[in-house]
């Protein structure tokens, strides 16, 4: 005897009939099949795919789903609430949790898509809720609409009115705590190997003990010392460790030949009062490997301050907005020898009042873990290509949703994807940003 069917396959029809598949063969050897059995799992996925394909045929083809204004604010205290332009094909703001900022979040878009304008306006939001912002700028980019609201930015110039000492470590963080921190960061930014991180190290150590800075002697020495000790060093043969050397020297002659006076310096200038203030970081002539280690290990040194000072679980204080990513959080195929510094921050930072905002051209050329630990994604147009399969994937969305990478966004436009609506992407538009 055949058995009952169990679920409401009138609806069904109904709903396909809505999705304009009825006439289908596929759908209408799905739907017979379904009439003659009680498959749960069958039934849910064909009234998923249909109801989003009725929705779509609802909205003259427009493939995303609206999001309700209620759901949008759901849980977001009034004070703690920035505003980012609108949902596409509503009057429903864009609205962000301060707080989850610090959860981080990546922005995707080719030139003249609009990227820069998305940054500049939650630059702007995070001013008005007193968020300091520190900017680190590879390309050059036109900030100075932001500087005439607030005009208490501090602009450094890198390769030119900067000191730093990389070899003084944050308050409270012991020598050697820094001297492990500095080397890693160093070495795999510059993908040296675990022979090079063993003579850094030891190295260190003795350049330290000779400063008195193990005994708080409160004197460091600076990396022209350093530079001196290590190329003075005998090591004999044609060793490995005599190759490894050569190597550390060779990466740090990159810096002292063209970038010798910002490094010529005991004291530099004090880190903990940058992450107190708003402060742009202009990396000027430097090299993408040097661009990588400066700005790697200043966030180190502002994340081991602040767990040297206990400053854990007091809300959102910073917002780090990088643009161009692929600077800090590259690729990499030998994860051995090479790394992004950012790649264990993302998951840690958060904690410390901390917030990362990545912007980039191109997902191909991220270290994934800018995926996986960033709240908030952002896709403005990209083209064609691996790029928008890559995007696809991260956004869950189906072939007509990616379809929109590859032109159909307007400038300042942009596919959201965030957990708090349920994975589900949908569209925003940016306005152009006004001073």
């Amino acid at each position: 005897m055949r058995q009952q069917n169990l679920f409401n396959m009138n609806g069904l029809f109904e709903l396909a009939r809505l999705a304009k598949m009825d006439k289908d063969p596929t759908t209408q050897k799905r739907l017979y099949l379904l009439g003659r059995s009680n498959n749960r799992n069958v039934f849910n996925a064909l009234v998923k795919e249909l109801r989003h394909k009725a929705l779509i045929e609802k909205l003259d083809g427009y493939p995303f789903s609206p999001v309700s204004e209620e759901l949008m604010l759901s849980g977001i205290p009034s004070n703690d609430r920035i505003q980012l332009g609108q949902v596409k094909k509503s009057a429903v703001p864009f609205v962000i949790n301060l707080q989850d900022l610090a959860k981080h979040c990546v922005i995707f878009g080719g030139t003249g898509s609009g990227k820069t304008t998305w940054l500049m306006h939650m630059i702007k939001q995070c001013l008005e809720k007193n968020i300091r912002v520190f900017i680190f700028d590879t390309e050059k980019r036109d900030y100075r609409g932001i500087f005439k609201i607030y005009k208490e930015f501090l602009v450094f110039d890198l390769s030119k009115n900067f000191k730093f000492n990389v070899m003084q470590p944050p308050p409270g963080v012991s020598i050697l705590q820094w001297i492990i921190t500095l080397v890693q960061v160093f070495c795999k930014t510059h993908s040296l190997l675990n022979l090079s991180e063993a003579l850094l190290i030891k190295e260190f150590k003795i350049i330290f003990q000779r400063y008195g800075s193990f005994d708080n002697s409160g004197v460091y020495p600076s990396l022209l010392d350093f530079y001196d000790q290590i190329t003075k060093r005998y090591i004999k043969g044609n060793s490995n460790v005599s190759r490894s050397r050569d190597s550390i020297v060779a990466r740090l002659d990159t810096y002292l030949e063209t970038h010798a006076d910002v490094f010529d310096c005991s004291t530099g200038f004090p880190i903990q009062e940058l992450f107190e203030n708003n402060v742009v970081i202009d990396f000027g002539t430097f090299t993408e490997d040097q661009k990588r280690f400066l700005s790697s290990i200043l966030m180190y040194w502002i994340f081991l301050y602040r767990i040297a000072k206990g400053d854990k679980g007091k809300g959102l204080r910073n917002a780090i907005i990088m643009d161009e990513g692929k600077f800090f959080a590259p690729k990499v195929n030998n994860s051995s020898i090479a790394f992004s510094a950012i790649s264990y921050l993302y998951d840690q930072f958060r904690a410390y009042g901390v917030g990362l905002c990545l912007a980039t051209h191109s997902p191909h050329y991220l270290e994934e873990s800018v995926f996986v630990n960033s709240y908030h994604k952002v896709s403005l147009s990209l083209g064609t290509g691996e790029e928008n399969t890559k995007i696809k994937r991260i956004f869950q969305m189906n072939d007509e949703q990616c379809d929109y990478l590859g032109g159909k966004l307007s400038v300042g436009e942009g596919i959201v994807h965030c957990p708090r609506f349920g994975g589900e992407p949908f569209v925003v538009q940016v306005p152009p940003f006004q001073p």
